[in-house]
């Protein structure tokens, strides 16, 4: 069958592109990571990527490494080897490393860290901090080897240069979180002991947690407001309308997974990908806090689940508030 005639967005932005750009684009526009991503924010990946060449024999990471980064193949073919076997190749046009990069994403907060830390038996203040530190580190490890068998050239991207482009993209977020998640379950399959507990242990993060709204704030009053505020999970199968523009509302919710639209008056505003909120404003408005600003009550937000393309059937949101 004949491909599919490039958008019009796709042919505007490859005739803007930089020549030199316009081959990474071309192969970063046909990875899993750029999935329904738009094009702008693909020609800011292209930009930030390193290119790196690797030899056959050669290994790009092991096992137990700190990840700071992830990878693209353009060209060649590389092993992945848990325990000296193989247990999958990467192609072209294939990613590797997403793992440690889609865990710091998670854990990106430092409550989320003390949060970690505490779980594992430290204690807070000082202690916590360090010890959230030394979580980190253990949870971004590399959970396998990765050999070049063909000379094989790669896009390679850090998280300091990805991370103000996951902000600007909730669907590039949520691909980046869909493929790490995958890679973390199937390394759990293959026996990493590693892999499990990172996902015993992302499980446990409180849903606020992942918002970034404790920033700076005391690790106690983190732990006394996390007890207090109970989180009801909601499965929201794609389609589903979640808040209506106009309603009062009284919760706020968390997506842990999926991605939702923001529409006000029929034309979407945003989008909100993992680890985003909405619905706070309707929720403040019904505190009695003086010293919070007057807020309006109605919640001018319409949510919907997206329904095109990669986005799954369903996705999680935690709803918090009255019920």
């Amino acid at each position: 069958a004949a491909a599919p005639a490039p958008s019009m967005a796709t042919m505007a932005a490859a005739s803007t592109a930089p020549p030199g750009l316009r081959p990474v684009l071309g192969d970063l526009r046909n990875s899993a990571l750029a999935a329904q991503v738009e094009e702008s924010v693909l020609l800011q990946m292209a930009s930030a990527a390193r290119v790196r060449r690797y030899y056959p024999g050669v290994r790009v990471m092991s096992t137990g490494w700190e990840g700071y980064s992830m990878y693209l193949v353009r060209k060649g073919r590389l092993a992945i080897k848990v325990n000296g076997v193989v247990k999958r190749e990467v192609l072209e046009g294939q990613c590797f490393g997403e793992v440690a990069l889609a865990v710091s994403r998670i854990i990106r907060d430092q409550g989320v860290l003390e949060q970690l830390a505490a779980s594992v038996g430290s204690e807070s203040g000082e202690a916590a901090a360090a010890a959230a530190e030394v979580t980190f580190k253990e949870l971004i490890k590399r959970t396998a080897d990765v050999e070049c068998v063909e000379e094989a050239l790669l896009m390679e991207w850090t998280l300091d240069a990805l991370a103000p482009i996951l902000d600007s993209s909730p669907r590039m977020e949520l691909n980046l979180q869909r493929m790490g998640l995958q890679r973390l379950r199937e390394a759990v399959e293959n026996g990493s002991q590693h892999g499990r507990r990172v996902l015993e242990l992302l499980s446990n993060i409180h849903p606020l947690l992942l918002t970034g709204i404790f920033h700076g704030v005391e690790f106690s009053k983190i732990v006394k407001v996390s007890s207090i505020l109970a989180a009801k999970s909601i499965h929201c199968p794609a389609g589903m309308q979640v808040v209506w523009q106009g309603d009062y509302g009284d919760s706020m919710y968390v997506v842990v997974e999926g991605l939702f639209s923001c529409r006000v008056q029929g034309r979407e505003v945003q989008q909100f990908g993992p680890g985003q909120f909405f619905g706070e404003v309707g929720l403040c408005a019904r505190l009695s806090n003086p010293n919070l600003p007057d807020l309006p009550k109605p919640n001018h937000a319409e949510a919907a689940a997206a329904a095109a393309g990669r986005v799954a059937a369903s996705a999680t949101v935690n709803r918090l508030g009255n019920s």
